[in-house]
């Protein structure tokens, strides 16, 4: 009777972890936003810990927010995940608030990002 009482306790303890919200964690652990992002981006790293990477979205007439949120989404968990920072610089033009996508052909933008660790 006590090894059941044990388990059943273990359950209901064990139940309740996966209701934090963090907003980062699926019941499966893969990261997910808060909110649903506008368009769908891939991220491609440069190297397997190298900090530079490129994210490529399907623009689609979108506008530039959206589209950046897009791309800033995946970039941060990258970064977050290995190296500990969610701190980029984004490849820009003039200001590093312009940073700006290039045509990667098939109607998607590719935007360059770089890890700032430490």
């Amino acid at each position: 009777m006590p090894a059941r009482l044990l388990l059943l306790v273990l359950i209901v303890a064990i139940s309740g972890c996966d209701r934090l919200p963090t907003g980062l964690r699926s019941a499966f652990g893969a990261a997910l936003p808060q909110e649903a992002l506008p368009y769908r981006a891939t991220l491609r790293r440069d190297g397997r810990r190298d900090p530079n990477f490129t994210v490529l979205v399907n623009a689609g007439g979108a506008g530039l927010a959206q589209i950046r949120e897009s791309v800033r989404y995946p970039g941060t968990v990258y970064c977050l995940r290995t190296f500990g920072t969610s701190e980029i610089t984004w490849q820009a033009v003039g200001s590093p608030e312009n940073w700006v996508g290039v045509p990667a052909g098939s109607g998607r933008l590719a935007f360059r990002g770089r890890c700032n660790f430490r």
